[in-house]
């Protein structure tokens, strides 16, 4: 029993309780460390698959004003993660998300253009019908119709007058500049850190 309480007394004793304190603080740190990564890397996949679904049906379905979609990225975590992968994906496949990550943004940007033009296309529509009414009733029927050519010869009239044209172009654009992330090797490598093989 001596012994045994000299032994708990010691210096040894004390030193190696430090040191399974230590090593097991320093595993709890490097467990938490692995687990926040796997974390971010299914966050960012499911970011990429969410946007990748609306990106198959914009490509699918076109885009035109009348489209109403929801944002590629409702949250854009890429930025706040990236840097915990640097080790684990190469070059191109950082520059592949990155690409990806600024293509939804920039189309996103786009779609909220698109939004508001919708509000003026509905003024101005408004607009050309009280104005057609107020020409029809000061002009005589038969000289109507053929000034009502001639006006709408010369303003290109169409169901789009004032369709945004620079917000569609760059979507377009931009739906051709993206590659899927998750069918990709950047896609596979996430997926294994995220445990989602």
């Amino acid at each position: 029993m001596n012994n045994t309480i000299l032994f708990l007394n010691s210096n040894f004793f004390v030193g190696l309780i430090t040191l399974i304190v230590g090593v097991s603080a320093i595993g709890l740190y490097i467990r938490q460390k692995w687990d926040y990564k796997r974390d971010a890397a299914s966050i960012i996949l499911m970011e990429a698959r969410h946007a990748e679904k609306i990106i198959e049906q914009m490509k699918l379905v076109g885009v035109s004003v009348s489209v109403s979609t929801d944002a590629l990225l409702p949250t854009n975590n890429w930025p706040k993660y990236n840097y915990l992968f640097i080790k684990d994906l190469d070059r191109d496949e950082l520059d592949l998300i990155n690409n990806f990550y600024n293509q939804c943004s920039m189309i996103d940007n786009a779609l909220t253009q698109m939004g508001l033009s919708k509000q003026l296309e509905a003024k101005t529509g408004y607009i050309h019908e009280a104005l057609t009414q107020i020409a029809s009733g000061s002009i005589g029927t038969a000289d109507y119709e053929n000034k009502k050519k001639n006006f709408l010869d010369l303003i290109q009239n169409d169901p789009y007058v004032f369709q945004p044209t620079a917000p569609i172009n760059l979507i377009g654009k931009s739906l051709g500049n993206l590659s899927n992330i998750t069918t990709s090797t950047a896609g596979a490598r996430l997926k294994r850190i995220a445990k989602m093989d």
